[in-house]
């Protein structure tokens, strides 16, 4: 899953927070906020990137975690 942090309503931490199951996650933010990240980690982010990040980076992390297809 990947999931922007500040989505309308809520906060993309507060969305995750409330899934029943959690899946692997994958934040995006363009917050530089250091507070920001270290929150990702304590809710074991199996990555974080800030904006702008290149699309590559996104996918070879994909392909690292789950694997191509």
């Amino acid at each position: 899953m990947v999931v922007d942090i500040k989505l309308p309503g809520l906060s993309g931490f507060e969305f995750y927070e409330a899934l029943g199951a959690r899946p692997p996650v994958i934040f995006i933010t363009a917050d530089d906020d250091p507070a920001v990240a270290e929150r990702a980690r304590r809710l074991g982010a199996a990555g974080f990137f800030h904006k702008p990040f290149s699309g590559r980076s996104l996918a070879d992390l994909v392909a690292s975690l789950w694997g191509t297809p």
